[in-house]
């Protein structure tokens, strides 16, 4: 307390818990969230909306970064570590990864701040989704915006639905499957893997809304090279380039 007593501002890491308590101990405190874990935003973020004098939270981390090597893994089929050996030799705990593409963690903060009105749609590999799951508190599951899993077919997968509607519909080749309700801007599903078109619709007052897809790409067919921004006009700076392989559609 008397630390806190000469700041405008008290800055709390990983202690979202204290929210509630220490406003009722403490009235005229302002609170920020200045470190929070990854996997637990939802519930960061719901306590913070609770409490007016938490003006905020800052969560470690927004963009990836070299080193603590693997704290924000996530690990399958055997125990996860604090930090990773090699091939880890980043942090992979950040909204953004390395080089400042949007993971799906980030995904999820934008449909959960209202940023992003359309569902966010991952699939967790079959060969994972069979193993047991161990996620650091860093951590993000390792789902992926895709569904192409050649050889797959039959297998079971877990589908994440990132949702700030009050359910969702998941769809594959144009059958519903089924419905959830949306936990904590989230709804899961298993799906037994089939090529094709998975489709997840936001289900808002009872009507469908708006939609996300996955579609299963074909066999390899081109390499494409994706410009981040057009070139500067005068010719100098750094542009960063995605390598794409892509199939005859451009999937």
């Amino acid at each position: 307390e008397d630390f806190i007593a000469p700041l405008d501002v008290a800055g709390y890491n990983y202690l979202d818990f204290r929210y509630g308590t220490d406003r009722g101990r403490f009235p005229n405190r302002v609170i920020c969230g200045t470190e929070s874990f990854p996997k637990l935003m939802a519930q960061v973020w719901r306590r913070t909306l609770e409490h007016p004098n938490v003006i905020g939270d800052f969560t470690w981390a927004a963009w990836d970064y070299l080193g603590e090597n693997g704290i924000g893994g996530a690990y399958y089929g055997r125990p996860s570590t604090m930090f990773a050996d090699y091939p880890y030799h980043l942090a992979t705990c950040g909204d953004f990864d390395i080089c400042g593409q949007l993971r799906p963690q980030g995904r999820m903060r934008r449909v959960m701040w209202g940023v992003d009105q359309a569902p966010a749609l991952f699939a967790l590999p079959p060969e994972l989704t069979a193993r047991p799951e161990a996620v650091t508190a860093w951590g993000w599951p390792a789902v992926e915006d895709s569904w192409t899993f050649p050889g797959q077919e039959g297998k079971p997968v877990r589908v994440e639905v990132y949702s700030n509607a009050e359910e969702v519909e998941l769809w594959l080749n144009d059958s519903l499957l089924e419905r959830h309700p949306v936990i904590d801007c989230k709804a899961e599903f298993q799906v037994t893997y089939q090529p094709g078109v998975l489709r997840a619709v936001n289900v808002r007052n009872g009507c469908a809304e708006e939609d996300a897809v996955l579609e299963t790409a074909g066999q390899p067919d081109s390499l494409s090279l994706l410009a981040e921004q057009a070139a500067p006009p005068s010719g100098k700076g750094l542009v960063y380039l995605w390598a794409e392989v892509q199939d005859s559609a451009g999937r």
